[in-house]
């Protein structure tokens, strides 16, 4: 097409020289025909509406959702965590951890097989788990609540056997 979209990220200080997206901080300028186009408008058009096309029937990867969808939440935040798999284990991070960075959120990622073992006992009352940070969790069901440790790390017995929570 051969346009280009001016002060996409600007430096808002020069002595950081820290890029920063523009997110109508400054104004945007649109240029046509800025350099030598590598396809036509008209291409681009048309596979512009093939992905849409190809968007809206499409089949998405899960209709199911988790069994802790909506009840993990940030207890620094407030906003629910969402479910991530690195080196081959479940996670739960906070959102605003994951897409806006710890300077945001601080709360560190619970693994799954402890907050599913939390669901297994209580699942029939569970109405909520809140990461309160620290490796402390606070288990709201319908008519109670307590709170509950955790820890990466699969605490030593005194026979020095490996336990986990």
């Amino acid at each position: 097409m051969g346009d280009t979209l001016l002060q996409k990220r600007f430096v808002n200080n020069h002595l950081d020289k820290k890029l920063i997206t523009n997110q109508g901080e400054l104004p945007q300028y649109y240029v046509r025909n800025s350099h030598p186009a590598i396809i036509t408008r008209e291409l681009f058009a048309n596979v512009q509406e093939m992905l849409k096309k190809n968007r809206s029937t499409s089949i998405p990867k899960s209709t199911e959702k988790h069994v802790l969808y909506d009840k993990v939440v940030c207890g620094l935040c407030h906003k629910h965590y969402i479910r991530k798999k690195l080196r081959g284990k479940y996670f739960w991070q906070c959102h605003t951890y994951f897409y806006e960075g710890k300077d945001k959120c601080p709360n560190k990622k619970v693994p799954e097989e402890v907050l599913m073992k939390i669901y297994k006992k209580e699942h029939k009352a569970l109405q909520e788990i809140i990461v309160l940070g620290d490796g402390r969790l606070q288990v709201r069901l319908d008519h109670k609540a307590y709170n509950k440790k955790w820890s990466y790390r699969p605490e030593k017995k005194k026979n020095g056997t490996k336990t986990s929570n």
